[in-house]
Order: structure tokens, then sequence, then C-alpha cells
């Protein structure tokens, strides 16, 4: 199901925006550094492979909950 854009969004919409897109960019980058370093194309450190993976394991299945959450939601709502 699509929804129709608002022609002006909210600020609370575009933080919200921003921020989902800063965060995937964070995944990204991760998998990325995670992915080049198992290949031997960069040097791993040990400092921040730890801090990526923490990142990861928290923030992917935190994402995966509160999407299900508000799709849960929003079929009540229906």
């Amino acid at each position: 199901m699509t929804h129709p854009v608002p022609a002006h969004p909210s600020q609370s919409s575009l933080g919200r925006d921003v921020l989902v897109n800063v965060v995937a960019n964070l995944v990204a980058a991760g998998i990325i550094y995670l992915l080049a370093a198992a290949a031997g194309y960069i040097q791993e450190k040990p400092v921040v492979t730890g801090f990526v993976l923490a990142f990861l394991v928290a923030v992917v299945p935190a994402a995966a909950v509160q999407a299900l959450t508000t799709r849960l939601a929003a079929r009540r709502a229906e």
C-alpha cells in the first residue's frame, strides 16, 4: 500500500528521515568494513572491529523490532 507524500513534511518527520539515513549509512559502512577486513583488503584494527560488531548487534535487531512493532500497530489501527 502506498501513501501520498505530504506537500510539506514536518520538522519531526524530516529529522526522523535524516536520522534513519545516518543510521543506515553507518550500518552499510560497518558491513563494508567487516567484509574488507575479512577479505584482507585493509588491516583489521581490533578496537574498530569490536565497535562495529557491537554497533551492528545493537542496531540491527533494534531496527527489526521497531519495524515489526510499527507494522503491528498499523494493522491494529485498520
